[in-house]
């Protein structure tokens, strides 16, 4: 039954998709994309405090913690991509 519910939200996000003119193939591609342009958490975190839209007070001290706190543990830890 789980299979049935997943490919059905599948299907709607792909209408959903091509109703806003949009291709899901290309879409899908261009996360695939995105993905492969980080091998690891580090390289990933830092490309989203670079490119995500906030203000520059909440930039830095999200970016301040994840220099301090996260960044030193999972740092060189693979994306699921490699694992996939």
């Amino acid at each position: 039954m789980e299979r049935t519910a997943k490919a059905r939200e599948c299907c709607l996000a792909a209408r959903k998709m091509v109703a806003e003119v949009k291709s899901p193939a290309q879409e899908k591609q261009r996360e695939k994309r995105r993905l492969s342009a980080a091998s690891t958490f580090g390289e990933a975190g830092k490309r989203w405090f670079r490119d995500a839209k906030m203000a520059d007070s909440a930039r830095s001290m999200r970016t301040a913690s994840f220099d301090r706190d996260i960044l030193p543990v999972w740092k060189s830890s693979f994306t699921d991509r490699d694992h996939a």
